[in-house]
């Protein structure tokens, strides 16, 4: 049985260094969910580059789905292509860049029923000890990268003021998931996720590094 491993990559680096006030940076950030085959491969890589392996209308397995999310007045939604879903019986995962300039995934993202939470962050560009710049939560269906069940959109602002903290979730009695974050000016702000699911056939089993690399 394969499993999935998530994975936050920069894309041209393998990190960001705030503490040497690298916070000028507007790499593009991406998501990734990749689907490991419990194999080995002598050469190292179990596949080609995602975005060069991308799925289309006429490339449906052995390929990676692009997800492409959209902001609009605070509001993240995703899309993939219209005629189909990420499906990891015969695709080899998801990716999703981060929309904005600068923005990154610089905090834990969470795993729980099926619904991957990251907040990604856009910090001020006035130093690594400036408060201010802002942060969206992102919630997405971990196994198509798309919406989960009872929401219409993946993500939203959460504060034009200062980048926040990992969320924090908790499910309510009518079974809603429910994220709490603070920015950093020390608000706390609480989310209303999707319902409690979890996709059928897939369960957390283990955690292992899919590649080594700088």
């Amino acid at each position: 049985m394969a499993q999935v491993a998530l994975s936050k990559l920069e894309e041209g680096s393998s990190d960001v260094d705030f503490y040497n006030a690298k916070v000028t940076t507007t790499q593009s950030q991406t998501m990734y969910a990749i689907k490991d085959p419990l194999t080995t491969n002598a050469s190292g890589a179990l596949f080609n580059a995602p975005r060069t392996n991308a799925c289309s209308t006429g490339t449906l397995s052995n390929c990676f789905m692009r997800i492409t999310l959209t902001d609009n007045a605070g509001t993240r939604t995703a899309t993939g292509l219209s005629s189909t879903t990420t499906d990891f019986r015969t695709m080899n995962g998801w990716f999703a860049d981060l929309p904005n300039a600068s923005e990154r995934v610089d905090v834990d993202p969470v795993l729980y029923a099926g619904t991957l939470v990251y907040v990604s962050n856009t910090p001020s560009n006035g130093g690594a000890c400036t408060t201010g710049g802002s942060s969206y939560i992102n919630y997405v269906n971990f196994a198509t990268g798309l919406a989960v069940n009872g929401a219409t959109n993946v993500g939203g602002l959460l504060s034009s003021a200062g980048v926040s903290s990992s969320a924090a979730l908790a499910v309510t009695s009518s079974g809603r998931i429910v994220a709490t974050t603070k920015d950093s000016t020390g608000k706390p702000i609480t989310t209303q996720l999707g319902n409690l699911s979890s996709p059928s056939g897939t369960r957390r089993i283990s955690w292992r590094r899919l590649t080594d690399g700088s």
